[in-house]
């Protein structure tokens, strides 16, 4: 019998329109104004946390709707945005440097819909406002550095093989070394090809006893694009420190970064945070027989470098690096015997190198050296300018007992050193940066974009169900249906894959409805042009799916094509505006043909029909 579904296709359009209203749900309720306040460097807040928060707020007179854990920080949302900047002010000036608070706004979700996990979608920096950072990248300065441990480590090993040299010099795209005997050029450079095999070697014209080591384009050209791979991941990482929701890190072009902090309104403290570069370094203390008398007298023996503890002590340090921070894949605040320590995790390189370095020199002291390239604000003859200051410290000196690798803690420190030096270790950025270009959107932009979205949204969906109900009767209502379905189907899979609302969303939005009816369109003008052939209504119905079905496909295909196009090629909003739209051709597809269908044969199919209300 012609327009019958077997059951499991009915059984499916049940499931799955039960499945758009269920995840879509939570998207209508209201959001409220909220704080987001999480320990710096902890994993989860200390027992007494929500406790504390709600005193202080009750010795303030401060009334909070709720006071509840979520996740790894806590979450106290308030009745109106008046409340939640004296309750911003107040905890940070009582919980102190430890603790991050972040203005946010949270979904009023009943319990039983968080326990679930589920959630609306979050809204993006064009819609609730915040910060526009755009940063430019010193790759130059990753370069450097580079080479400079290059340079150093050349040093160590001519050194270890007994090659004297009378410098080591770092040059544009690579080192010179100048030897002091011509007999051991040809050591030298075999030595320093094993070392470095995607380098270039020459002798340097008019010196018979320089080898100047010259780097290609395409290895420092790869040192550039790590340095700003490494330096977006960490700032993802230094975002998610902040607490920020629906926050956007992305990289623009060869060296610059796009980041958007909506809810956040501190300017100043989120660039700091962003900005501030730091990392460890494990070098051996030197302890040569007179090293007390050279730190004394002010003399520096080759091959060391004088640096300063914490208190202000002198000691050498070997210029060697043992591990730097770049092997560092994790750190984390600890306690070793009840009091603070760094929980520090290497990669296999630096686990490797400090396996060699431990198994050698046993009973002997090991330095970590803190360095942090800390970005400072002056005003310099009326301009404001972002400098950076390089610290140098030695925070910690301690004898090596046994072999390790890849796994041991920091010790020695304060609880807030300890936060804050895991924190810095875990995001560790390859390069500085500066602030190119900053923005501040106002939340009251962001309201007005929400008003007007949703009354497009509302004015477009309507204008579209009513055509469809006044031109196509009884079956322009059931497209209706089916756009409705659609559209709750295609807020349902934004909101699983916690996809950030934008403008640009709400247009894919609007754009996704005219899809969907267009392709009710086609199937509905070929049942009239089968009716107007002689066909029965059945026949009719049937072949107005059957055969608009190609067309469909085609129409709907190029469409997606272009937008994956424009997903890989874009950026920021029109990714949005792209992920949006992949999602409405998927969701009409399904809605215009399965749906749409399945209604149909559930009003008409296997009826004997005169005329059908299309």
């Amino acid at each position: 019998m012609l327009n019958r579904y077997p059951l499991w296709k009915n059984l499916t359009v049940v499931l799955v329109t039960f499945f758009a209203v269920f995840f879509a749900w939570p998207n209508i309720y209201p959001k409220a104004p909220a704080l987001d306040v999480t320990r710096i460097g902890a994993n989860a807040l200390p027992a007494g946390t929500l406790a504390r928060i709600e005193r202080i707020l009750k010795d303030a007179h401060l009334t909070a709707l709720q006071v509840r854990h979520a996740a790894h920080d806590a979450v106290v949302v308030f009745r109106d945005p008046e409340l939640q900047r004296h309750a911003l002010t107040l905890l940070k000036q009582r919980l102190g440097d430890d603790y991050s608070v972040a203005p946010n706004l949270v979904t009023l979700l009943p319990g039983w819909m968080r326990s679930l996990g589920l959630r609306p979608m979050p809204e993006g920096l064009d819609l609730r406002g915040g910060i526009y950072f755009l940063l430019s990248v010193d790759t130059h300065a990753a370069r450097h550095e580079a080479l400079e441990n290059d340079r150093v480590e050349t040093q160590v090993l001519l050194r270890r093989h007994n090659i004297h040299f009378r410098a080591v010099t770092l040059r544009a795209h690579g080192f010179g070394v100048e030897l002091l005997d011509p007999g051991e050029l040809a050591g030298a450079r075999r030595l320093l090809r094993r070392r470095f095999s995607t380098a270039g070697f020459a002798t340097v014209p008019g010196e018979r006893t320089a080898i100047a080591v010259r780097f290609p384009p395409s290895v420092l050209g790869a040192l550039d694009r790590q340095a700003v791979r490494q330096d977006v991941s960490a700032l993802r990482r230094r975002v998610d420190e902040l607490g920020v929701a629906a926050a956007v890190v992305e990289q623009q072009g060869r060296r610059h970064v796009v980041v958007e902090l909506p809810g956040i309104e501190d300017a100043a403290r989120a660039q700091r945070r962003l900005g501030d570069t730091a990392t460890v370094q494990f070098r051996m203390v030197y302890t040569g027989a007179d090293a007390y008398t050279d730190i004394q007298r002010g003399i520096v023996p080759p091959g060391t470098r004088l640096f300063h503890t914490t208190s202000g002590a002198p000691v050498l340090l070997d210029r060697a690096v043992v591990v730097g921070g770049r092997h560092i894949d994790n750190a984390t605040a600890t306690y070793v015997h009840g009091l603070p320590a760094v929980s520090v995790t290497l990669d296999s390189v630096g686990g490797g190198r400090m396996l060699k370095a431990t198994s050698h020199n046993v009973g002997k002291p090991m330095a970590v050296l803190y360095i942090e390239n800390r970005s400072v604000r002056r005003t310099v003859d009326g301009v404001r300018l972002t400098l950076t200051k390089k610290i140098q410290k030695v925070i910690n000196i301690a004898t090596i007992r046994g072999v390790f690798s890849s796994n041991f803690q920091i010790t020695g420190l304060e609880q807030r050193q300890a936060n804050k030096l895991a924190l810095l270790l875990r995001t560790p950025l390859a390069a500085p940066m500066t602030v190119v270009a900053e923005r501040t959107i106002g939340p009251s932009l962001g309201r007005a974009n929400i008003r007007d979205g949703i009354a497009a949204v509302v004015l477009g969906f309507a204008l579209v169900l009513l055509f469809m109900a006044l031109y196509y009767r009884g079956f322009g209502l059931i497209a209706d249906v089916a756009l409705v379905i659609n559209f709750f189907l295609t807020v349902a899979l934004l909101s699983l894959i916690h996809a950030t609302l934008t403008l640009p969303g709400i247009a894919g939005l609007v754009l996704t409805a005219g899809m969907a009816i267009d392709a009710n369109v086609l199937i509905y003008e070929r049942v009239r042009e089968e009716l107007r052939n002689g066909s029965t209504p059945q026949a009719a119905i049937h072949a107005g799916y059957e055969h608009a079905w190609a067309t469909i496909w085609d129409s709907h295909v190029t469409t997606l094509i272009a937008a994956v196009a424009l997903f890989f090629l874009g950026n920021g909003p029109v990714k949005g505006f792209a992920v949006t739209l992949t999602f409405g051709i998927i969701t009409s597809l399904y809605t215009a043909v399965m749906t749409s269908r399945a209604i149909t044969n559930w009003l008409f199919g296997g009826r004997r029909l005169t005329r059908l209300p299309v």
